[in-house]
């Protein structure tokens, strides 16, 4: 049993101050080198290469590189705030050389000054915005993998449709999570909710919007969408949970977690070989008590390891829930 999906932080430095993220503050040491990347297993399919904030590590193109070489069946996503501009331009064309199905996430948190003071800095929203486009200049024809991606926390309640909007301007795909508490990554014990009566309205026509979409990515993304509105509001059906199974976060000094929010930890990647720890009896010990865990996390790790599982009940519910959207249109048009 070896694990299909990975979170690295490559640095836990960061040059923004979020306010549902407190990984800025952090001490601890970049120890992890693209050397490292040899010691995974090749069972993983996807790979996000994360922090603090990826493109402040100089050897971001050699982590890109070794995914590629040592994991050639994985798909490789950056996770960027967009803030260095000018250094992402510089190195994107390198970085689609070494994988050109390279995938690039930058978040965008509201429009304006809600994401600057979401990203704790003053025009972090007009640097983020430009980095977008001029990824989306730089990688014209090159590769489909730009997206942008939303945090919903407390401080963003009004702003999903409006993000969503952005996306659909840029044409570019936006997802969504919402923010998680997390002493083994963000540095926070909680994080407060957003504010329903305004975000499940939005999250509703949000929803319908993609299943009205030609394409089946965009289906799968409602699905996540309605999962996002079923976990905030504490009724997600109960799943068990495939943390240090199915998936597992790596963090920039290299220990290894089951995830990027449950400890504890089940080793040292830099101090061992992947199998004694994957295998070791403190990893049993923890998917033992994670297989129990009462959270229900809602993130993209755990929603594929969901899907992996229940291919049929995701199928019969994009089936159910598109032909619903239809009757609803065609209701709508007649009236």
């Amino acid at each position: 049993m070896l694990p299909s999906d990975v979170a690295i932080a490559i640095t836990s430095r960061c040059n923004a101050r979020c306010s549902m993220c407190s990984v800025w503050q952090s001490d601890l040491p970049d120890r992890l080198t693209p050397a490292h990347i040899a010691k995974l297993p090749g069972s993983l399919r996807t790979v996000n290469l994360t922090g603090g904030e990826p493109f402040l590590h100089p050897q971001l193109p050699d982590f890109v590189s070794a995914v590629r070489s040592h994991l050639p069946r994985a798909v490789t996503t950056i996770s960027t705030n967009g803030l260095l501009s000018d250094r992402i331009e510089q190195m994107a064309p390198d970085l689609l050389s070494r994988d050109r199905h390279l995938r690039i996430a930058v978040s965008i948190d509201g429009l304006g000054q809600v994401h600057d003071r979401i990203r704790g800095i003053p025009g972090s929203f007009d640097r983020a915005l430009g980095t977008v486009e001029q990824l989306k200049r730089i990688s014209a024809k090159k590769f489909a993998g730009l997206r942008l991606a939303m945090t919903l926390s407390q401080a963003n309640s009004d702003q999903l449709l409006a993000v969503a909007d952005l996306a659909q301007k840029l044409n570019l795909e936006l997802s969504l999570v919402p923010a998680h508490a997390s002493e083994v990554h963000f540095l926070t014990s909680q994080t407060p909710p957003p504010q329903m009566s305004t975000l499940l309205p939005q999250l509703e026509v949000f929803v319908s919007c993609l299943l009205r979409s030609a394409s089946p990515r965009q289906w799968l993304r409602a699905h996540f969408a309605d999962r996002v509105k079923k976990y905030l509001t504490g009724s997600l059906p109960k799943f068990s949970c495939r943390a240090g199974r199915d998936f597992f976060f790596l963090q920039s000094d290299g220990t290894v977690y089951p995830c990027n929010v449950c400890s504890p930890a089940l080793g040292n990647i830099i101090e061992a070989d992947f199998d004694r720890i994957w295998f070791s009896s403190a990893a049993d010990s923890a998917r033992c008590s994670l297989a129990k865990c009462t959270r229900q996390c809602w993130m993209v790790c755990t929603a594929r390891s969901y899907y992996r599982a229940h291919p049929l009940d995701v199928l019969f519910w994009i089936l159910a829930h598109k032909a619903s959207a239809h009757w609803r249109d065609l209701f709508s048009r007649k009236s």
